[in-house]
């Protein structure tokens, strides 16, 4: 078999594109921490956490994992989920940055409204959201492009539907079984982050 013969062969391609989907969601789910971590009052302390605690790292970094691979199972593009993922995960940490740097108040569940507020707010904080909004937008594109050139399809509709709800199925699984367990809250428990986000939630009460 000829060199290009086998960088053409269809197992070779699905297999890149579903390295590029995992890869992706890998990264947005790293800078998400990073994010995270920048705007933190304690950047050196947390950054060192994820160290000395990787289980802590690949839980936050899982769910933009699982999505990332959802997405491509679902449109059968690498790009696509590259994109999706991209704009869920690092618009989520653009308003996260935001609310840590402006009010040292972590974004929460009952938050989803800040998305208005920031838009609302944004002349006012631009020195602050600018800066992150456009590393944000420069990584979606980056990542996304390399996506690409990744054009393996599995084309098969069914199989791939079935692996969406695997997945789904799994995601659920995992939420209930790793995610709630008190066993790895209290392996991974993280002060520095918890700080933040207990005194979110006492301004709230």
């Amino acid at each position: 078999m000829h060199r290009q013969d086998i960088i053409n062969a269809p197992w070779n391609g699905r297999a890149f594109a579903a390295a590029a989907a995992i890869l992706s969601g890998a990264a947005y789910g790293g800078l998400a921490l990073i994010y995270a971590a920048l705007a933190s009052s304690e950047q050196s302390a947390l950054f060192l956490s994820y160290l000395h605690k990787p289980l802590l790292a690949v839980l936050n970094v899982l769910p933009a994992v699982l999505l990332s691979l959802f997405i491509w199972l679902l449109t059968d593009r690498a790009w696509c989920a590259s994109l999706v993922t991209g704009l869920a995960v690092m618009g989520l940490s653009c308003v996260n940055f935001l609310k840590l740097t402006i009010r040292s108040d972590p974004l929460i569940a009952e938050d989803m409204f800040v998305f208005f507020e920031a838009a609302k707010a944004g002349e006012n904080y631009s020195g602050y959201l600018r800066p992150a909004t456009v590393l944000a937008v420069l990584a979606v594109a980056a990542i996304t492009a390399l996506c690409s050139l990744c054009r393996g399809r599995l084309r098969a509709p069914k199989r791939r539907i079935a692996g969406a709800l695997v997945l789904a199925a799994v995601s659920a699984g995992l939420y209930f079984t790793v995610y709630a367990s008190e066993d790895v809250y209290t392996k991974t428990e993280n002060m520095e982050r918890n700080n933040a986000y207990e005194t979110a939630l006492r301004d709230r009460l």
